[in-house]
């Protein structure tokens, strides 16, 4: 049984959906009586109100030194004190009732890397119809290029051993970081092990989506490109 879990939520003007996720990852914890942290990295600009709603629960609030979703990812996982790592967004599109499953698999299985995916057979993906087919679209794209035999490269919702990320460099800036790290983890550990499961990816509760696909096309072309190079 999984005793540590480090949980990293990349959060910029998330308030409202933050004071039902945090709730949610707090009660979860204490239920599988474990020890938890939960870091909140939060844009380059403070947001006051998520800065109180984490002192009110005493968690960790760290601010990104670059306003770019790699930049907050990474920087978490460097901030964690736990071995076991949780990272999900913070939108509430991530169904916390499938984490237990994931977190069992990942120890029972001695896993390096759990992916929750959207595009298994028994997965549910409630978000709009258009991101879904540009989510498609591009996880199979990334399947054929990088031969990685996986349905999801793109999903933020996965449980990893922080030790996988020691001493490795990434290109990345933004959301293409979700794949690098796949590739580069898959490059450099022979025997390494992912473990894929399907999961309910839900529609965002409040506020505005970050996503613009063409811009992160675009940025994964260019990673694509770099990572040829090598």
């Amino acid at each position: 049984m999984i005793k540590n879990i480090s949980f990293i939520v990349p959060a910029k003007d998330e308030y409202e959906n933050l004071k039902k996720l945090i709730p949610y990852l707090i009660k979860f914890s204490e239920n599988k009586n474990c020890l938890y942290q939960i870091i909140v990295v939060q844009g380059v600009d403070t947001d006051m109100d998520t800065n109180l709603l984490c002192k009110k629960y005493n968690l960790e609030i760290i601010n990104r030194k670059h306003e770019t979703f790699k930049d907050a990812l990474i920087l978490g996982i460097e901030k964690s004190e736990y071995e076991t790592i949780v990272t999900l967004d913070a939108d509430l599109s991530h169904n916390i009732g499938d984490l237990q499953n994931g977190l069992e698999i990942f120890n029972k299985e001695d896993c390096d890397l759990v992916l929750f995916s959207r595009h298994m057979h028994d997965s549910s993906f409630k978000e709009r119809y258009i991101n879904f087919i540009f989510s498609k679209i591009t996880n199979n794209f990334l399947r054929v290029i990088s031969k990685i035999k996986i349905n999801d490269y793109t999903n933020n919702f996965r449980i990893y051993k922080k030790s996988l990320f020691q001493h490795v460099e990434f290109y990345s800036t933004h959301f293409e970081i979700l794949f690098e790290i796949i590739y580069r983890f898959n490059r450099l550990n022979d025997n390494l092990k992912i473990v894929e499961i399907p999961t309910i990816h839900q529609k965002r509760e409040f506020g505005k989506s970050k996503k613009r696909h063409f811009y992160y096309l675009f940025k994964m072309m260019n990673l694509l490109i770099k990572l040829n190079r090598e």
